[in-house]
């Protein structure tokens, strides 16, 4: 094996026990004469093969989503009547991992690790602007799943109705159902309840 493919294998075990900042940083210590730069490219492969290691094991493990039940992209009247708002919200999931993974960065900015291993902080103001950054983005994104589950809880209750509606009358449970249809399309709404 190559020093690379070795120093690869060492940093991905690191990031899978110090996380994606520490793990880096206990492993440099065993390549002072590897050029920074060279050092950090090797981070970023170990980076991303732990997160396509991570990535096939979800796969793995967590069921499909049956497609009716993903979002569905917002009706067109919304996005021509508020182009921000449905830009805005149409990928909350991938923008709040992102503006977390900025946060950890600014997190590991402010942290430097000790000779033994052990971390400590060296900017106290980034560290603490950090922390709130986290705290609100974890508690936006519990809002947001509260939202979801709130719209859940709603749709399966509508769902009854409709279903009780068409055991005694077929025809009334669809003119509902268009009438439903037709207001979520106007409003943009999807089956997930995103814009």
């Amino acid at each position: 094996m190559t020093q690379k493919a070795i120093a690869v294998a060492e940093i991905t075990r690191a990031i899978t026990e110090y996380g994606p900042e520490a793990g880096p940083k206990v492993v440099r210590a065993r390549y002072p004469d590897v050029d920074r730069s060279t050092f950090w490219r090797w981070c970023d492969a170990a980076k991303a093969g732990a997160q396509a290691q991570a990535a096939a094991l979800i796969r793995r493990t967590v069921p499909e989503i049956p497609a009716e039940v993903l979002p569905a992209a917002p009706a067109p009247a919304i996005v021509a009547r508020r182009p921000a708002e449905a830009r805005r919200n149409l990928d909350f999931m991938s923008k709040m991992e992102a503006l977390y993974a900025d946060a950890e960065m600014m997190r590991a900015y402010s942290t430097a690790l000790n000779p033994d291993g052990t971390e400590r902080v060296k900017s106290p103001t980034f560290f603490g602007q950090s922390i709130k950054l986290r705290s609100d983005l974890m508690e936006r994104w519990i809002q947001a799943m509260q939202m979801l589950f709130d719209f859940e809880q709603m749709r399966g209750f509508y769902t009854i109705i409709i279903d009780e509606i068409a055991k005694i009358d077929p025809g009334t449970s669809k003119r509902i159902m268009e009438r439903l249809d037709a207001l979520n399309r106007e409003r943009g709404f999807s089956a997930a309840g995103v814009i």
